[in-house]
Formats: C-alpha cells, sequence, structure tokens
C-alpha cells in the first residue's frame, strides 16, 4: 500500500508575541494548553502504535482541527484494515459524561478493499474514511458530543454513503476487532474511549432511532455484526 506521505504534514503552531511584557502569562497558558493538547494526541498516537504496530499511511486533512487517521494494515492475526482518528480527544466534549468527554474513533474494512492514492478519488472507496473524518469533526463543530449508543444518519432525510452501498447511517458503540486493553486509554488525568462506528442500513436506522441504540447493538451482537464495514451484510432488522 502506498505510504500516502502526500497526506501526511506537520503539525503547525503560531504564536504572536508583539508585547511581551503584556501578554507573556497569557501566551504561556495558551503554550502550556498547547503542549497538553499535544502531549495527548502522542499519548493516543503511542498507544494506537503499541496495540497494533506500524500504520500504513497516516491521511490529514487540511481542517484547522487537523485530525488524523491512521490506517492499520491487515496482519495474519488481524485480516482487516483499522482506521482510527487522532486529534478528537485534544478538546473536550461539551455535555459528555465524566470520563467520556475525550474520544477517538474506530472503523474496519476488508483487507481487500482499495485505499491507494489513487482509489481514494472515488467515493465507493473514500466514503468509510469520509464518515470518519465528518464524525471526528462534529462535536466540536456542533457543540455536542458523541458517544455510545448514538445514530447518525447520512443526511436529512438518510442517503446512501455511495452508489454501490444501501447504508446510510452510522451506530456508536465499542468496537469489536481491537486488540485487549485498546478501547479506553488513561494519559494522566485524562481518559480517551475509542468508539467503534457501525453502519447502518435504512430500516436498521429507523429501528435505532425509533427504539434504541442499545435494541439495535443487541441485534448486532446476535448477528455478530461489528465496524468491520461488510457491503454484503444484510439488514438485520
Amino acid at each position: 500500500m502506498d505510504p500516502m506521505g502526500l497526506f501526511d504534514r506537520k503539525r503547525r503552531k503560531e504564536q504572536e508575541d508583539k508585547e511581551p511584557l503584556d501578554t507573556a502569562p497569557v501566551v504561556a497558558e495558551i503554550i502550556k494548553g498547547i503542549d497538553a493538547h499535544l502531549d495527548l494526541i502522542d499519548a493516543v498516537e503511542h498507544h494506537i502504535k503499541r496495540h497494533f504496530g506500524e500504520p500504513a499511511g497516516v491521511l490529514r486533512s487540511n481542517h484547522p482541527d487537523d485530525i488524523a487517521m491512521f490506517v492499520m494494515p491487515p496482519t495474519e492475526d488481524r485480516p482487516r484494515f483499522t482506521i482510527i482518528t487522532s486529534g478528537m480527544s485534544r478538546m473536550p466534549m461539551q455535555g459528555a459524561p465524566s470520563n467520556y468527554t475525550r474520544a477517538e474513533l474506530v472503523i474496519a474494512l476488508p483487507p481487500d478493499w482499495k485505499l491507494g492514492q489513487d482509489d481514494l478519488g472515488d467515493e465507493r472507496n473514500w466514503w468509510p474514511l469520509r464518515l470518519l473524518q465528518n464524525l471526528s469533526h462534529m462535536p466540536q463543530a456542533n457543540g455536542g458530543w458523541l458517544g455510545f449508543g448514538h445514530t447518525i444518519p447520512h443526511g436529512s432525510p438518510p442517503q446512501h454513503y455511495a452508489d454501490d452501498t444501501t447504508f446510510c447511517g452510522a451506530l456508536l458503540f465499542p468496537p469489536v476487532w481491537t486488540p485487549s486493553g485498546f478501547n479506553t486509554l488513561q494519559a494522566g488525568d485524562e481518559t480517551v474511549q475509542f468508539i467503534g462506528v457501525y453502519t447502518l442500513h435504512g430500516d436498521e436506522l429507523q429501528f435505532a432511532q425509533e427504539e434504541d441504540g442499545q435494541a439495535m447493538f443487541a441485534r448486532f451482537a446476535e448477528h455478530q455484526v461489528s465496524e468491520l464495514v461488510d457491503l454484503q451484510r444484510p439488514s438485520v432488522v
């Protein structure tokens, strides 16, 4: 797989200090906050690599939030791609319960999913990553939070993510195909939850909204549905 160096860029920090005597305390606090956020992201990235190994590539957008997506390659023991965000957790989500204010997202793809640099221009290949990207920016953009049991439709009314799938929504629950000890990271005083993104057919989305996410997740557990995107999966409703 292409290492996706084109998508990689270094973090940038901008600092203005035109009046050092008057602004030094404020600037010091800002720098302290930035350093704390970077330390947390360093911990997240170390946590990902410790459990999954080195990524096949790291996708970074031009969004000011600079939330990256780590593409972890299939292995003999883990025959699937795993895509994990890094950067969403640097800001706490407003209104979330204690220990759930910081989160990252996880989705898995079949080992034959096309993720080369030239393939990602095709929405049929890109949409799971677009979904992860959009969800990761949602809490700060909307001032809310994402947590276990939440359902997120793709538009109103819900639209298919791409022309080769009937998936049109997502359900958030703990990921299944992650190594033991991965789903929660304790980094100093901060707790980061890794949340699995489960894709939904239209009737599943409706069921989850009318009943609740837990009822939908119970059906997924019964039919062994996970955060792995399976385009051939039938509805469990």
